[in-house]
């Protein structure tokens, strides 16, 4: 399973936010998008999961095509995303938080919940186990209790990971998840990282922080000014002239 992208174009009136972006995500890989900002990443993850429609240009994950799909069809298929600000549900637990996310494994519809008896109760258990198992893997099992919007923002910023986790994704999107977290928040987020490639979920990751993405990409994809400069493993990219340049500035 991967996900394809060919040729995709979007422009925003006379700018080109993309222009004629082309790489591909391979399964069970992490492969991070790179680039200053405005360099059209954000752009990218929003076409990709159905939020905006492309002017030109194909996205195909397990041979099918994304485009012109919703955000919520997008998901069913199992392509999840995080977004760069933090976006949880602040007035309920956390548990709960992740049991909204967990909504697409439910079968039960409005009456029969409504009306209760046996198949709905152990359904809701089902649930509550399966958002407790995410809650353990990103390290949030002892504030299953607590209210979201009393944690601190790098534990928010792990149970917007853990939303997306209960959607049960085979390829998750990471919109710099790193952003604002000091350094022991910073590696907690790493070793996470792990575990979820290590459930066999696919990553795409948009990151500023090099030092993050170098150390855990399997492949790397530089976007400056809409277009694709550079691409390849991490010890390639870092050193590649257009990817100085693009950070750096030629002056």
């Amino acid at each position: 399973m991967s996900l394809r992208v060919d040729d995709l174009m979007l422009r925003f009136g006379g700018v080109a936010a993309l222009a004629g972006v082309s790489f591909e995500a391979a399964s069970n890989q992490i492969t991070s998008l790179i680039g200053p900002n405005g360099a059209g990443k954000t752009t990218l993850f929003n076409v990709v999961t159905g939020y905006l429609r492309p002017q030109r240009g194909e996205v195909r994950y397990e041979n099918a095509s994304l485009v012109g799909l919703r955000p919520y069809q997008v998901a069913e298929r199992g392509i999840v995303r995080t977004f760069q600000k933090t976006s949880v549900f602040p007035a309920v637990t956390v548990r709960e938080n992740v049991l909204i996310g967990l909504h697409l494994q439910g079968s039960s519809g409005v009456l029969a919940v409504l009306r209760g008896g046996r198949r709905v109760r152990e359904e809701e258990a089902r649930l509550r186990q399966a958002a407790d198992e995410v809650l353990a893997l990103v390290g949030l099992a002892h504030r299953a209790d607590d209210v979201a919007g009393a944690l601190p923002y790098g534990e928010q910023r792990l149970l917007e990971v853990a939303i997306a986790l209960g959607a049960r994704p085979r390829l998750l999107l990471l919109d710099e998840p790193a952003a604002g977290l000091n350094t022991g928040e910073r590696q907690a987020l790493i070793a996470l990282i792990g575990r979820i490639r290590e459930q066999g979920i696919a990553i795409l990751l948009v990151e500023h922080d090099m030092r993050l993405v170098m150390g855990i990409s399997d492949h790397v994809v530089c976007l400056d000014h809409g277009q694709v400069v550079a691409r390849g493993a991490p010890a390639e990219v870092q050193v590649h002239p257009e990817v100085i340049r693009a950070y750096l500035g030629s002056g």
